[in-house]
């Protein structure tokens, strides 16, 4: 009997000691949850538009979902954390404010996401009917590379994930 627990205490040490060595190693599977940002600013970037509705998901599962509060007046979600699984798409609806239109769109960001979204942001910026959605990653942006989307991130690397207007 006790070499029968005495066997099972070493196979468990010899799991837990092999799960270490693979998590520190990054050889074990991925943890599915990743820490990144979602954010948009209608006030920069010669933007004139309102977001009436957002909802970042995961499949079914709805990660950052919200009808703008009256105090941001749908002008800005910055500084939205999420400790979550990867984003597998984001809905937004927004208004057009020199023409009074209403737009919305589903992205579907099978494909266009890197592999690792810590300290990334997820960043949208409208322009009329056109919808961008940047990812803006945590490294700064190679020399002499060509700076794209939001000009407060000028210094990062970023890429353009989605575009309703090729």
């Amino acid at each position: 009997m006790n070499s029968t627990i005495a066997a099972v205490k070493r196979f468990t040490l010899c799991i837990t000691c092999i799960f270490a060595i693979l998590t520190s190693a990054g050889c074990a599977a991925s943890s599915p949850n990743m820490y990144y940002q979602f954010a948009f600013n209608m006030t920069a970037d010669g933007q004139h538009a309102v977001v009436l509705e957002y909802k970042l998901s995961a499949g079914n599962q709805s990660l950052i979902a919200s009808i703008p509060s009256a105090r941001t007046r749908g002008l800005s979600g910055e500084g939205i954390y999420k400790n979550g699984p990867r984003p597998t798409g984001i809905f937004i609806h927004w208004k057009d404010l020199p023409s009074g239109q209403e737009f919305s769109r589903d992205v579907d960001f099978q494909g266009h996401l890197d592999e690792d979204l810590n300290g990334a942001i997820i960043y949208v910026m409208i322009n009329g009917e056109r919808l961008y959605v940047y990812l803006v990653l945590p490294t700064q942006k190679a020399a002499g590379q060509s700076a794209i989307g939001p000009r407060i991130y000028n210094d990062r690397a970023v890429k353009l994930i989605y575009s309703n207007w090729d």
